[in-house]
């Protein structure tokens, strides 16, 4: 469940061509530390272009708050 997940998300990221990177247990495994967390991480940069092309690339099988994503993005830009 969590590959599917994670397959949508970066697919996602891809199509509204926002750059990202992988953290968590799963980048930690690839660089040959595996730990038991079985997490990712990913960090995004998102401007409000890019926010909307990925919301918009993630279809109606997925719920999102659209408000709040451009809140945090806000939050971001303002740096706090």
């Amino acid at each position: 469940m969590l590959r599917e997940a994670f397959q949508v998300v970066q697919a996602a990221l891809a199509a509204a061509d926002v750059p990202y990177a992988i953290g968590g247990s799963w980048a930690s495994a690839v660089h040959g530390e595996p730990r038991q967390t079985n997490d990712i991480d990913i960090v995004a940069a998102f401007d409000t272009q890019g926010l909307k092309r990925f919301l918009e690339s993630l279809g109606d099988d997925y719920y999102y708050d659209e408000e709040t994503a451009r809140g945090g993005l806000v939050l971001a830009e303002a740096g706090t």
